[in-house]
């Protein structure tokens, strides 16, 4: 797969984007662009990787790398480069920019950016983070089918460091759900909706309406955790802290991403939203059955706060 003269427009995140590669997801503009994203030659590491990682990372650049994609290089928080590998799947590359792509880039403008989801619960954002598996997605999926804005699905993106108060940025207008996970908190047949790349089984619902537009004040983050009973308790500053740091999107590609400025940076956006959004364990059963129960739980506690 080779770059093309033809670009792209598009907004997410509360940014203007210009590609090289179409990326459907993402919501179309004609504004200025703030952000490029385009295919070019990237140079090759001296250790060759052999899993998917963060390859080096240093004040001005991050050069991430996938087997089944390829390398992608992401600088000064304006600029993405992708060199794909042969016969790259594009359903596999718009995943690498839309997720550890724009996490990165993201980071590099001074968000704090989490693995979580969130929704818009009585005129504020609510966010819900934890282990893989653990229905973050499935959690705002059930509440946007009950008339909850979405404000992004996967990756969140919290405003930087001395802005009041912390606001979740939205993201692009889609869920990525599980077969049964579909069914049960959209009433969708999962037949009906595209696989999110070949040979998975993970789906893909665009949403054209309830889609939020500007950035809305974040008011809690939930960790999402099992139990015998429906429970949300309030966590100490030090697992608050620690909670916030461990859902953080880039974690996953090792220590390369925080070292430096970067790092320094981003511990110090972790405390400002630590000492300002409350954050809850939310313990509940993980029978899909009772997300309807679940549902009504969290805008109740939500719309206490």
């Amino acid at each position: 797969m080779t770059g093309t003269e033809t670009v792209h427009r598009y907004r997410a995140f509360s940014l203007e984007i210009e590609s090289q590669l179409p990326l459907p997801e993402l919501k179309g503009s004609s504004a200025a662009p703030e952000i490029a994203i385009r295919f070019g030659s990237i140079l090759k590491p001296e250790d060759s990787p052999e899993s998917d990682r963060c390859v080096s990372a240093n004040a001005d650049e991050v050069h991430l790398f996938w087997k089944r994609a390829g390398s992608f290089l992401i600088r000064g928080g304006t600029e993405m480069v992708i060199q794909p590998v042969a016969d790259a799947e594009e359903a596999l590359l718009r995943t690498g920019i839309l997720g550890p792509g724009f996490a990165t880039l993201l980071q590099q403008r001074g968000h704090l950016v989490l693995h979580a989801s969130s929704v818009v619960i009585g005129g504020k954002a609510v966010a819900f983070v934890g282990w893989k598996g653990q229905g973050k997605s499935t959690m705002a999926a059930t509440l946007f089918a009950r008339g909850h804005t979405l404000v992004t699905d996967d990756l969140l993106a919290l405003n930087g460091q001395n802005k009041e108060p912390v606001l979740a940025h939205p993201g692009f207008p889609q869920f990525k759900l599980w077969p049964d996970s579909a069914e049960s908190s959209l009433g969708v047949a999962p037949e009906s909706l595209p696989r999110l790349m070949a040979g998975y089984e993970k789906r893909v619902r665009l949403i054209k309406e309830g889609f939020a537009t500007e950035p809305t004040p974040l008011s809690a983050i939930y960790v999402l955790t099992t139990g015998t009973e429906l429970a949300a308790h309030r966590l100490s500053p030090g697992e608050t802290f620690k909670q916030i740091v461990s859902n953080t999107f880039c974690a996953r590609y090792g220590s390369r991403v925080f070292e430096g400025k970067m790092g320094t940076d981003h511990l110090q956006s972790v405390a400002r939203v630590a000492g300002q959004v409350p954050v809850f364990r939310l313990e509940r059963p993980s029978s899909l059955a009772q997300l309807n129960s679940l549902a009504d739980f969290v805008v109740q506690h939500a719309t206490g706060l």
